[in-house]
């Protein structure tokens, strides 16, 4: 079962920092659920002590710090996200 973190501290562009996580890995894909239930994808690029570096595959337009939740990690196989199946590395 995935788990989800609403500790989205930072947005920069197509950047954005995820503190507190944990069994998370370099290139894991997941998702980005906005408070109206949107979904965006994702991918961690960096874990640095319980911190993850995330490359948002669309637009950080609309996230909000505060109701926004990362989930859908996703370690192998592949996973389908948003209509699209990307290979899980």
């Amino acid at each position: 079962m995935p788990k989800e973190y609403r500790t989205i501290q930072e947005v920069a562009g197509p950047l954005m920092l995820v503190r507190g996580v944990e069994d998370v890995a370099y290139d894991e894909l997941g998702e980005i659920e906005l408070a109206n239930g949107e979904r965006r994808r994702c991918r961690v690029l960096e874990i640095d002590d319980g911190n993850a570096l995330v490359q948002l595959f669309e637009s950080s337009t609309g996230i909000n710090l505060e109701s926004s939740r990362c989930v859908s990690w996703q370690k192998h196989g592949v996973g389908c996200f948003g209509g699209y199946a990307l290979p899980c590395l």
